[in-house]
C-alpha cells in the first residue's frame, strides 16, 4: 500500500509509536560511500545526535552497487557505492528519539539526518518504510488495518497503488486526512471537482478529465490555492472568477488529456478509451483569456497548451512575477506578442503555433 501522503506532527508521532509496538528494528540510511570519490565531493556526513540510541544499535548492513558507464573519450568511469544502513531496537526510547528528532515522515533525509526511516518485523521482513528524497513511503498492511489506521491515524494517507484512483473517493479521503493536495483522475473527476470547495485547505490540485468542458464555481472558493493543473479535451472558457485565487503560483491548461507523468500508460487517456483522438485546434472552444487573468499577482508559471487561443488581453501585462511562460501549440496570431516585453521577470517563454509535438508522422496516432 502507498502513504500517499508526508505524515506530520500528531499523526508522525502517533505512527511512530503504531510501527515500534508492531515491528522489532527500524533501520536508518547512512552515507552512501563512493569507490572511487571525486576529488571535489562533499565530505561524508556525520550525525553526533545517533549517539543518543548508540545502545540500541543492533547491526550494520551494507548493499554494495555496481554502477559505472564510458565517459565521452571512451574511459570507462567507475561510480559504484555501498549504501550503509544502520538498524536499532524498536522501543519506548528510540520511538521518543524518532518523534522529537524530526516532525515528519520525510524529514528523514540527507544531508540534515540519516534517511529513508523503515521498519522490520522479527523475520527481517520489510514493514513500513520511506524514500525520503523521492517523497514515496509505502507500508505493507494485513487485512482490516488500513481501515483501522483510517480511524486511529488520521493524517496517515493509505492508498492502494493503482493508475486509476475513484475521484470521489479520494475528495473523501483528501477531507479525513486534510492533506493539502488532490489529484483528480478520470471518470467522477468533474464530479469531485464540483465539490472541491469542501477542501479550502488545498494547495495543489490536479484534474485530468476529458469530459470537463466547464469550471464549476466552487474551485474558485479554494482560495488557498497554489497549483492548478487541468487536463480536458475541450475546456470551453476560462472564467473571470479565476481573479479569487490570488495565491496561484502556477497555472497550466492543456486539451491533450493524457496521463500525468508516473501513472502507467496502459492506456491513452484519462477516460480510459483506448480509441480517443485529439480534437483539431480550430474545433477547440477556448479562444481568449478573460481580463481578469492580469489579477494573478503572485502568478510565477503559466502554461496553455492545445487550445484555440488567438491573443493575450492587454490586462496580461499585470503579470508581473510570471517568470516561465509557454503558450506553444495554440491559434496564436502574433507568435511574439509585445506584451511579454512589459514582463519584467520573465525568464523563458515559449508561443510556437505548431512545436511539432502534435504535428508530423509520429503525432498521427493522436488524430486518425
Amino acid at each position: 500500500m502507498l502513504i500517499y501522503n508526508d505524515p506530520s506532527g500528531e499523526a508522525y508521532r502517533k505512527l511512530i509509536d503504531y510501527m515500534t509496538a508492531r515491528t522489532v528494528t527500524f533501520s536508518l540510511k547512512g552515507p552512501r560511500i563512493r569507490r572511487f570519490p571525486e576529488p571535489d565531493e562533499p565530505p561524508i556526513p556525520e550525525w553526533p545526535l545517533l549517539e543518543e540510541i548508540r545502545p540500541y544499535f543492533v547491526e550494520e548492513r551494507v548493499e554494495p552497487c555496481e554502477y559505472g558507464h564510458d565517459d565521452e573519450h571512451g574511459v570507462y568511469r567507475d561510480y559504484s557505492y555501498d549504501d550503509i544502513f544502520w538498524h536499532y531496537r524498536c522501543c519506548a526510547e528510540t520511538a521518543d528519539f524518532l518523534k522529537k528528532t524530526t516532525n515528519h515522515l520525510f524529514g528523514w533525509n540527507h544531508p540534515a539526518l540519516p534517511e529513508d526511516l523503515c521498519f522490520w518485523n522479527e523475520k527481517r521482513m520489510y514493514v513500513m518504510g520511506a524514500t525520503s528524497h523521492e517523497d514515496i513511503a509505502t507500508i505493507h498492511t494485513v487485512p482490516g488495518e488500513v481501515e483501522k489506521l483510517y480511524h486511529e491515524i488520521p493524517g496517515v494517507f493509505i492508498i492502494e497503488y493503482s493508475a486509476f484512483r475513484d475521484p470521489l473517493h479520494m475528495l473523501e479521503l483528501t477531507r479525513h486526512h486534510r492533506h493539502d493536495r488532490l489529484e483528480l483522475m478520470g471518470p467522477g473527476a468533474a464530479e469531485a471537482l464540483g465539490r472541491v470547495d469542501e477542501l479550502p485547505w488545498l494547495r495543489v490540485l490536479e484534474v485530468h478529465d476529458e469530459t470537463l468542458e466547464k469550471l464549476p464555481e466552487s474551485l474558485f472558493a479554494v482560495e488557498k490555492l497554489r497549483y492548478l493543473t487541468l487536463c480536458t479535451r475541450n475546456l470551453h472558457s476560462l472564467p473571470a472568477n479565476i481573479a479569487r485565487l490570488q495565491n496561484l503560483r502556477s497555472l497550466e491548461i492543456t486539451n491533450v488529456p493524457l496521463l500525468p507523468e508516473g501513472v502507467a500508460h496502459t492506456q491513452k487517456s484519462t477516460a480510459g478509451s483506448k480509441d480517443w483522438k485529439l480534437l483539431p485546434k480550430e474545433q477547440l472552444a477556448l479562444t481568449s483569456l478573460p481580463p481578469e487573468i492580469g489579477l494573478l499577482k503572485r502568478l510565477r508559471s503559466l502554461t496553455i497548451n492545445y487550445t484555440g487561443l488567438r491573443e493575450l488581453p492587454e490586462s496580461f501585462a499585470g503579470l508581473r512575477n510570471l517568470r516561465r511562460l509557454d503558450l506553444s501549440d495554440n491559434l496564436l496570431e502574433n507568435e511574439n506578442p509585445d506584451i511579454l516585453k512589459k514582463l519584467p521577470k520573465l525568464k523563458s517563454a515559449y508561443t510556437a503555433r505548431d512545436s511539432g509535438s502534435y504535428s508530423g508522422p509520429h503525432s498521427q496516432g493522436y488524430f486518425e
